[in-house]
């Protein structure tokens, strides 16, 4: 999920993504990453970049998503099966509604048995 508060805050302060990378100590293409959200962004990154922004930490924070993972893969005496993984991400923002949808359905579902 893009961190789009943090972007936004880094931008509003007229910064590079090459500037806070060297205040992070880190190279451009792994704070373009962080931001992009394709790098978790650990706790501490999260105060340094807080710090470096002259902000709150909770003023740019925005948590990664959900991350749903099914594997079905099953051992069976000693041994592994192929099967299938599936990786599904959802914003938490979207979760409501989802949660919202499936109890329609499975009222639904109930109705037709």
């Amino acid at each position: 999920m893009i961190k789009n508060r943090l972007k936004a805050e880094r931008k509003e302060k007229k910064l590079s993504q090459e500037q806070i990378a060297e205040l992070l100590f880190m190279d451009q293409s792994q704070y373009n990453r962080r931001e992009k959200g394709l790098i978790k962004i650990s706790t501490e990154e999260w105060k340094k970049m807080a710090k470096i922004l002259n902000v709150k930490v909770e003023d740019i924070f925005e948590s990664d998503d959900t991350l749903f993972s099914i594997n079905t893969n099953d051992r069976e005496k000693g041994k592994s099966k192929n099967g299938i993984k599936i990786k599904i991400i959802i914003p938490p923002s979207d979760l409501n509604e989802l949660y919202k949808k499936l109890e329609e359905l499975l009222i639904i579902l109930k109705n037709k048995i």
